[in-house]
Parts: structure tokens; sequence; C-alpha cells
């Protein structure tokens, strides 16, 4: 008898699915998706784009959404309507100004808009207290 169940335990055992430490670690991390909001802290409007990973764990990029000067939104996802959310706090972003004098945010990270390469910034944003990941950009 005790042979089976040592027996029976290792089978069980051999096939139970394994998971490494990092994937523990984004799950204990992760406890669920969070909205991202966009706080334009110039007095010129802006057009952002933004590489994001979604609620499914792919990488999205979206764009343009338009910002008013010192205007504060959520993202929406222009196909629903519905607020862009992520489990992941880095992002790419690459904003500039739509009017007046011309001020750029970006980086070296490459990535494409439709037809568009931009370089794009890499951010690691910052959580409020209500958990909403937040992408700030200032004037010079």
């Amino acid at each position: 008898m005790k042979t089976t169940s040592i027996a029976l335990a290792a089978i069980l055992l051999a096939a139970a699915p394994t998971v490494d430490a990092s994937e523990r670690r984004s799950e204990w991390n992760n406890p669920k998706s969070q909205a991202v909001h966009f706080t334009n802290n110039c007095r010129r409007p802006v057009k952002l784009a933004m590489r994001y990973k979604d609620t499914q764990d792919r990488w999205v990029t979206g764009g343009w959404w338009y910002f008013a000067g010192n205007e504060r939104s959520h993202l929406k996802r222009s196909s629903t309507g519905r607020r862009v959310a992520t489990y992941n706090r880095v992002v790419y972003y690459y904003a500039e100004t739509t009017g007046g004098k011309r001020s750029r945010w970006s980086g070296d990270n490459q990535k494409r808009l439709g037809n568009t390469v931009l370089n794009m910034k890499r951010k690691e944003l910052r959580q409020s207290r209500d958990g909403t990941f937040t992408l700030s950009i200032k004037c010079d």
C-alpha cells in the first residue's frame, strides 16, 4: 500500500505544471489591471503615441491621442471606447506639441505605429493611491 501511494504521488508530481520563480514574481506583482492616465503639464496641445502590454499580455501600440494644454485624462481605446489597462508599469511613448513652439518627447526605442516608425522613450509609470498608472510630461 505504501509503495502504491509513493508511486501515485510521483506520477502526480511529474504531471503537475511547473512555474519558475520569475513567473511567480510576475503574478504576485500584478494582482489586477489598472487604467493608464495621461497628464499634459504643458500649456500647448500635444499628441501622444504609446506602446504598452494589454491585459492579454500582448504589446500594443496605440495613438494618436490628442490633449489640450494642461489636460488630464484616462487613455481610451478608439476601437472600443474603453480605458487602456495594463498590468505592466513599463511603457514606451512618443509625444510632440501640435501648436506653437515645438517640443518633442522621444527616445531610442523604435516602434511602429501604422506606417510610421517612432523613436519612443521607455518609462516606468508611477502608480497613484487608487492604483492608476500615470504618464506625465511637461514643457521645458
